[in-house]
């Protein structure tokens, strides 16, 4: 039996391995994206110190993330930017558990490539006038947020206060993006109109009614010549006088 220093020392040497090998595995997208987050929570989270005062510790948490960011495809500071705004009015002194940052980033609108809430409740107000002709020119963000008018209702949204209509439009908003990336809320088509061709029959009508006209021009004295087949011309000299 080897002595329990030889086992130590070939335990430390595979764990070594191990590490290399789950390093050699990791992201490094996800990886400087999680390193990025860490640093934010020593700067907002007061007993991030005493959490990870030992290194190996906030090591093995920062795996575990990594993993997580791979599997949800996590690699872009805007995917995760509500989630660190979330962390900015986070109340408590430790850093988020790993489940709750995710959740905080997994209804994140620019993930789908949707403006933030803020900037779709601005957009909202500018379609939802009364009389608006606006669309907005991406077409995602102009076919979701329409949605969500719908749902809540025009006129509704409209004579809510600012701070009402704001909470409501969070609460459908949030919904709507889901919806969109499942794939249940469709693009709504842009096509834009045909030209309208004229047509012998309204030609045929514009020219009767022409004819009228000018016949109740000679009615009242004003002399009207024709032209030609085209249709008719008034004569700039009045009779009767």
């Amino acid at each position: 039996m080897k002595p329990i220093s030889e086992l130590a020392n070939v335990s430390c040497l595979e764990s070594a391995r191990e590490r290399k090998m789950e390093g050699d595995m990791l992201d490094p997208a996800c990886v400087k994206l999680v390193d990025a987050i860490f640093i934010k929570f020593g700067l907002l989270c007061r007993e991030y110190d005493a959490m990870y005062a030992d290194k190996r510790r906030e090591n093995a948490e920062k795996v575990q993330w990594v993993r997580a960011f791979t599997k949800h495809g996590l690699k872009d500071q805007r995917q995760i930017q509500q989630g660190i705004d979330k962390t900015e009015e986070h109340k408590w002194g430790k850093p988020p558990q790993l489940g709750q940052f995710l959740e905080w980033c997994k209804n994140n609108p620019i993930n789908n490539g949707l403006p933030h809430v803020h900037a779709a409740f601005e957009i909202a107000g500018k379609i939802n006038q009364q009389y608006s002709s606006y669309i907005h020119p991406d077409i995602p963000t102009d076919t979701v947020i329409k949605h969500v008018l719908n749902q809540i209702g025009s006129r509704k949204f409209r004579e809510m206060t600012e701070k009402e209509a704001f909470k409501l439009f969070e609460n459908f908003y949030t919904v709507s993006c889901r919806q969109y990336a499942e794939g249940e809320i469709k693009d709504i088509p842009r096509a834009l109109p045909e030209s309208a061709q004229p047509h012998p029959v309204d030609k045929e009508k514009s020219d009767a009614a022409r004819r009228k006209a000018m016949e109740a021009l000679r009615g009242i004295g004003i002399n009207v010549k024709r032209t030609d087949d085209r249709g008719l011309q008034e004569n700039p000299v009045q009779g009767g006088n």
